[in-house]
């Protein structure tokens, strides 16, 4: 964190309570490698509490290979700016249900290690899950995608849930693998899409499917 030599994790008290006071709604991040313990990420998403839509408003978002060691919410969340989430690691819970992605939205080489929502997110740019490992379940049900979306040689070793999600533009799962089941009922691709070649070991539903294909 600059001026410091140290991120913020391993800032004094007094360092990380005048940098804490220095954000507010829309504030660019900078927190690659950072390790989020405790309450430090809730710390951070407070002062970033917009009063008028009651969310936290994020501008240029890095965590880049950050660690999350506690749980970490950044539900209904609004990222206006592009977000960086690369080879982040998640030990536990990850919440992103209802967040709103206006800019890119990328979790390449991202590690969910537990539970991990993204239920009724919306990606409005260009989003990207390539190389991501979800350990355990990972819900994107009712998400909207309305760019280029890819999860190519994300690995699913649990459930994943794609229910009435929705594809407005190319989506590709290539080299994806689900160890559990695949869930996609009644989800919407109204775009060229690659599904193949997928490794599925587990139980596939794709009852109600809807395929629109241009």
């Amino acid at each position: 964190m600059e001026p410091h030599d140290a991120c913020l994790a391993h800032l004094t008290d007094t360092d990380r309570t005048t940098y804490l006071n220095g954000l507010a709604p829309g504030s660019d991040l900078d927190h690659r490698g950072t390790h989020f313990a405790d309450y430090l990420l809730e710390q951070v998403l407070n002062r970033l509490h917009d009063p008028t839509t009651g969310r936290p408003h994020l501008g240029t978002a890095r965590f880049d290979g950050a660690t999350f060691s506690a749980n970490a919410s950044f539900s209904k969340a609004t990222f206006s700016a592009n977000a960086w989430f690369d080879g982040a690691t998640f030990s536990a819970e990850a919440w992103f249900d209802e967040a709103a992605f206006s800019a890119e939205a990328s979790f390449a080489g991202a590690t969910f290690s537990a539970y991990a929502s993204f239920s009724k997110a919306t990606f409005s740019a260009y989003a990207s899950f390539d190389r991501a490992t979800f350990s355990t379940t990972a819900s994107f049900t009712m998400a909207t995608f309305s760019a280029d979306a890819r999860f190519q040689e994300a690995a699913f070793a649990a459930g994943a849930e794609f229910e009435l999600a929705t594809f407005s533009a190319a989506v590709s799962f290539d080299r994806a693998t689900f160890s559990g089941s695949a869930r996609f009922l009644r989800a919407a691709f109204e775009a060229a899409s690659h599904l193949e070649p997928v490794s599925l070991t587990g139980h596939c539903f794709v009852a109600g499917l809807v395929s629109l294909l241009r």
